[in-house]
């Protein structure tokens, strides 16, 4: 499905944030520093998720609260600009 697709369909005119309902910024939950690591990574154009999986396990210790905590909130970030496929395989990649 396109990005906007949805709100068009409905005939009303609304913001993707909005369509998406609360985020964790919203809730005031402070980013974790992999989440920009990894954001990073995938702005340079390197989007390979099993290393964006490495490296959040790496920075986080394995310890798995933490990571899930990234990868919550990097899913988030990836949702709320439209990218929700790449968001779908790093939350798989990540319960692997």
């Amino acid at each position: 499905m396109r990005r906007g697709t949805l709100e068009k369909s409905k005939g009303v005119n609304v913001k993707p944030k909005d369509a998406i309902g609360v985020t964790l910024e919203d809730k005031a939950v402070t980013r974790r520093n992999v989440v920009d690591e990894v954001l990073t990574q995938f702005k340079t154009g390197d989007r390979d998720v099993n290393k964006a999986v490495r490296l959040i396990a790496e920075a986080e210790n394995g310890n798995q609260a933490n990571m899930v905590q990234a990868f919550e909130q990097l899913s988030d970030v990836l949702c709320g600009i439209g990218h929700f496929n790449k968001a779908m395989d790093l939350l798989e990649s990540g319960l692997k």
